[in-house]
């Protein structure tokens, strides 16, 4: 939500923890708000769609606006990692919820809803390898928590969410998948 947001206790609880588990609690809390507005949206028959949806592109931006505004200040080195990745992430985040508000989606079963890359966690899960749980269309992996390191993110375009769609397709299909196209468009940094 909107309200009561501190950036203070935010970079707090990020300098706690690594920038992975950081970035997939900020996945998981998007996926949740989004899908949560686009249910909502549906049981009133699509009424509230634009409310609800404002309201998380709303979080969205002001985390972002915060975030943006403490990457230009001196940071530690990781925390600035950290800071930039999830902008990044973000960024996208706000993109997407912004074309879920453009196109009018008043329910979780559209399509492109469903072709988003989602995040669920599910604390009453008993295996801690399958409490997070990615979706991308009808493919569906558990997270697995390996650890990926303080990667840097380039970012995130409609071109590299066809490329995460495709691949997660074949995945799921028991196929692969080899990103082909011009240099320097992120295939090595995206896979």
């Amino acid at each position: 939500r909107t309200e009561g947001f501190e950036l203070d206790s935010y970079v707090a609880w990020m300098d706690k923890f690594q920038a992975q588990l950081v970035v997939l609690a900020a996945q998981v809390a998007w996926s949740t708000a989004a899908e949560v507005a686009l249910k909502t949206a549906q049981a009133s028959g699509g009424d509230s769609a634009a409310k609800e949806l404002d309201a998380v592109v709303a979080s969205v931006i002001q985390t972002l606006d915060s975030l943006a505004g403490a990457v230009l200040r001196h940071q530690p080195d990781i925390r600035r990692k950290k800071l930039e990745h999830l902008i990044t992430e973000l960024v996208h985040q706000r993109d997407v919820t912004r074309e879920l508000l453009q196109r009018r989606l008043a329910s979780p079963q559209d399509f492109f809803w469903v072709q988003q890359m989602r995040f669920y966690f599910d604390p009453a899960e008993s295996n801690p390898l399958e409490q997070l749980t990615i979706v991308m269309a009808n493919a569906r992996f558990f997270y697995g928590f390996e650890y990926l390191g303080l990667v840097d993110k380039l970012v995130q375009t409609p071109l590299t969410d066809r490329a995460f769609l495709t691949l997660t397709q074949a995945l799921d299909a028991i196929q692969g998948g080899a990103p082909f196209g011009p240099a320097g468009t992120g295939k090595t940094e995206s896979v």
